[in-house]
C-alpha cells in the first residue's frame, strides 16, 4: 500500500490498500513538502524519511474493509517495529517519500 499526497490540496489516498507488503508516501515533491501538509500528524525523520502518526495512516483505510484488514495492518506495523521502522512511543511510522511513477526523493 502506498499513500497518494497531493501538495497542492492536502488531499490523501490510500492506494492498494490491501497490499501490505510495501508502505511509503507517493508525492511530487519532498518529505519538507509532505511534512507541510502532514502538519502535527507527522514529525522529520532521518535522511528522506519522516515519521507518520500510525493512527492517521488508519484513518485513509476503506471504510467498508474487511475487520481482518486492521489485524493485517497491525500485522504489518508489528513486522516494521522488528526493522526499527516504529517509534519508541510505538504511535508513528517510518516512511519514504516517492515520486508518482518511482524513485524515492533523496533530498534532506
Amino acid at each position: 500500500m502506498y499513500v497518494e499526497v497531493d501538495l497542492r490540496t492536502g488531499w490523501r489516498r490510500l492506494v492498494e490498500a490491501d497490499d501490505f507488503g510495501r508502505f511509503h508516501i507517493e508525492a511530487d515533491g519532498d518529505r519538507h513538502d509532505v511534512l507541510g501538509v502532514l502538519g502535527a500528524e507527522a514529525r522529520l525523520g532521518r535522511t528522506h524519511h519522516l515519521w507518520w502518526s500510525i493512527e492517521a495512516v488508519r484513518r485513509l483505510a476503506p471504510p467498508d474493509r474487511d475487520p481482518a484488514w486492521d489485524e493485517r495492518f497491525d500485522a504489518m506495523m508489528a513486522w516494521a517495529a522488528t526493522q526499527g521502522w516504529i517509534d519508541e512511543a510505538g504511535s508513528h511510522v517510518q516512511v519514504h517519500i516517492e515520486r508518482p511513477g518511482g524513485g524515492i526523493v533523496t533530498t534532506l
